[in-house]
């Protein structure tokens, strides 16, 4: 089955890393493992440029991975050059993809205190406010 939805999958990762902008995130999810169940990832980038005057059609790609590392985002958004709205989860200010804008949970209780700060492919610091 995935070798016959390759061809789409293409089409869809092309589609959403051509956006201007993308939001992403990830979550845990169950994963099969041998015998058992592990807590993996979902990675989520959703492209949706209508509140902003754009004409594209919407579209949210999914990927999963049995780890957090930021290897995943450097594989996922290899293609991506433009702004990244997500979290404070350290990994999007290490990963070499586009501009990035960290989001709300950089100032929640318990999260990155430097989730705030952000590093850009090039070189400029981001500050967002509370």
């Amino acid at each position: 089955m995935q070798v016959v939805l390759r061809p789409l999958r293409s089409l869809i990762e092309e589609h959403v890393s051509s956006a201007e902008r993308l939001h992403g995130d990830n979550t845990t999810v169950p994963i099969l493992a041998k015998g058992k169940t592990d807590t993996g990832r979902t990675w989520v980038y959703v492209r949706d440029d209508r509140p902003f005057g754009g004409t594209s059609p919407p579209a949210a790609l999914f990927y999963a991975s049995r780890d957090r590392s930021g290897d995943h985002l450097e594989r996922h958004l290899k293609q991506f050059t433009g702004i990244l709205q997500a979290d404070a989860y350290a990994g999007y200010r290490s990963a070499q993809c586009g501009d990035l804008v960290c989001g709300a949970d950089a100032f929640e209780p318990g999260g990155d205190p430097e989730g705030h700060v952000a590093r850009t492919d090039g070189g400029e610091v981001l500050v967002i406010g509370r």
